[in-house]
């Protein structure tokens, strides 16, 4: 075998190697992909999981929370100091979930169970109170729209 022929063996075995990595990174990438989707939906669960644990952490947290939801200017203002960071985080949860749903971490349909929570605490007068007295300027307009 001559010098010109082991110089073409050479590079015809260093491409194949060269498209051999390629094809690894790929899936390297792809399995890192899931990963950082799986982490994101953990992520997501844990903060509407502590959110809920907090609306339900006591009876009288409990009670004040329902008392706001129905009537928002009945609540004295160390009881809207109390929810009204709850029913921002139970937006922002949302709005969360719409970010990360466009940046393809989270799928649709999980996107669309946290709006439909959201749509049954938003039904409520006192949140819709909450929300109309400067809850929405909390929230980003492509999301708020």
């Amino acid at each position: 075998m001559t010098i010109a022929e082991l110089g073409a063996l050479g590079e015809f075995v260093g491409a194949f190697l060269l498209f051999a990595s390629l094809i690894y990174v790929g899936i390297q990438i792809r399995q890192s992909n899931k990963t950082d989707r799986m982490n994101a939906m953990i992520s997501f669960e844990n903060q509407y999981r502590d959110t809920v644990a907090f609306f339900a952490g006591s009876p009288e947290v409990a009670e004040i929370v329902a008392k706001g939801m129905v009537d928002w200017a009945g609540l004295g203002e160390a009881e809207k100091h109390l929810v009204g960071p709850r029913l921002y985080a139970l937006c922002r949860h949302a709005e969360i979930a719409f970010d990360q749903h466009k940046r393809g971490l989270l799928d649709w349909e999980e996107v669309d169970r946290t709006m439909k929570v959201i749509g049954v605490y938003h039904l409520e007068p006192g949140v819709q109170q909450w929300f109309t007295s400067g809850g929405k300027l909390l929230l980003s307009g492509e999301f708020h729209a």
